[in-house]
């Protein structure tokens, strides 16, 4: 295991969140004159009221609507545009990176590779902890093979079955299914989940195929690519034609299934040994790259690819791009996800890198946002609940001062955000992230 990828491995195994300031939700807090985004209908509701009791939204109507109640703590935000907060659906970060996932808007992140100190974290945090977003928990990876990550190596069912208990009782919330699974292991997993109430996620194992994990009900697929993996084996990939992509979106079209496709960094794989890829490590946010994560990271600059080779990963770049495309126009939903702490995926910053790829690949900026928050509440069995800014769902907030709808970089740098009900100023999402610097 390469020295860089050890450390990232220990990091989240035992990092703490070193981030503690009081943060408890006032009794109730209103936010006046806000242009409130219908994420579902895409309506702005301008001159608007945000009422909100401890984590919980209560009201939202027009300011003359809302009795603010005694003693609230009224902030009046001027005209600007309130949306739902933002959600990483697929991240590989601890504790240490909640601090920037909050200053970039993102609310809530799914761990895909969950581990106790995760699970321990989520079971003891309290409000008074310091702000921190909501986490959700995929289990341990269940492999088939020997992977270089930390994992459970499955090879018969009732190992499958054995390890699927072990997660449901220690407290996960999904299970995930990765590379090298046998259609009978990969059957027995599916089939224990679902008998405990734990959706599975993840890979498309070769042996069991597109087909096969959406005939299970697998519940999300990682990567765009796992979906041709899954369709036509590793062998050819890089040189589908364009015209294979009905058969893809055929087997998923009406199936409930949502795919993360992880297009930001399925660019940085396939641009890297490029000037574009180099240009990468000059921005800003590289300030941010946790020093467990140099040797990797800077691993990937290594070489100077062909031509040929080059030219292959750019047909095989533009084929995903294309394929999300038409997994959204058939109706398939689809989720935001970065592979954080993935090489040039920094926490928080590349969410926004993956929403800009979305709409480069022919959503809209509405769409996209969708994605990041109805679909990802959705997908995490919070419909309603999160991804809305409506009463009785979660004050997960992001403030920004002009129209995400006409362009989604503006909540990159959001002028605050409101996380489980505590109101966090652009000051205060500031030293959040000086925090979160590297020492």
């Amino acid at each position: 295991m390469p020295r860089g990828l050890a450390l990232l491995v220990l990091c989240l195994l035992v990092s703490p969140a070193r981030h503690a300031r009081a943060a408890a939700p006032v009794d109730d807090l209103a936010l006046r004159d806000a242009r409130v985004v219908d994420v579902e209908n895409g309506a702005v509701l301008a001159g608007s009221t945000v009422l909100i009791r401890g984590d919980r939204i209560v009201a939202v109507a027009p300011d003359a609507a809302v009795a603010v109640p005694a003693g609230a703590r009224v902030i009046d935000l001027d005209g600007a545009f309130v949306v739902p907060g933002l959600s990483d659906m697929h991240v590989h970060t601890g504790a240490d990176a909640h601090p920037l996932y909050l200053a970039a808007g993102v609310t809530t992140v799914r761990v895909m590779m969950g581990t106790e100190s995760l699970l321990e974290w989520r079971r003891s945090y309290r409000p008074e902890d310091g702000p921190a977003p909501r986490v959700f928990l995929a289990g341990p990876l269940l492999a088939g093979t020997e992977v270089p990550w930390p994992h459970e190596r499955i090879t018969t069912p009732d190992e499958g079955r054995a390890s699927v208990r072990r997660q449901a009782e220690a407290g996960y919330d999904f299970v995930k299914a990765y590379e090298g699974l046998s259609a009978p292991v990969y059957r027995a997993i599916v089939e224990e989940a679902t008998a405990r109430g734990l959706p599975v996620v993840g890979h498309v194992p070769m042996d069991v195929g597109l087909a096969g994990v959406v005939a299970a009900g697998q519940h999300t697929i990682e990567h765009v690519e796992q979906l041709m993996y899954g369709t036509y084996g590793r062998d050819g990939v890089m040189t589908l034609p364009l015209a294979r992509i009905p058969e893809v979106v055929a087997a998923l079209e009406g199936r409930g299934v949502y795919v993360t496709p992880t297009l930001a960094g399925q660019e940085r794989i396939h641009r890297r040994g490029t000037p574009w890829h180099e240009a990468r490590f000059a921005r800003d946010e590289m300030r941010w790259m946790d020093p467990s994560w140099a040797d990797w990271w800077n691993g990937t600059r290594a070489g100077s690819p062909s031509w040929e080779a080059l030219e292959r990963r750019r047909r095989f770049l533009m084929f995903q791009e294309e394929l999300t495309t038409a997994l959204h126009e058939a109706g398939v939903p689809l989720l935001t996800g970065t592979d954080a702490p993935y090489p040039l995926l920094v926490p928080g910053f590349s969410l926004h890198h993956e929403l800009e790829a979305l709409v480069e690949a022919g959503l809209t900026p509405l769409e996209a946002l969708r994605a990041s928050t109805l679909n990802a509440a959705a997908a995490l069995g919070r419909a309603g609940e999160a991804g809305v800014v409506a009463p009785g769902a979660w004050a997960d907030l992001v403030v920004v001062a002009a129209s995400p709808l006409e362009d989604l970089s503006v909540l990159a740098t959001p002028d605050a955000v409101v996380s489980r009900g505590v109101y966090l100023d652009r000051e205060e999402l500031e030293r959040l992230r000086a925090e979160a610097l590297p020492r």
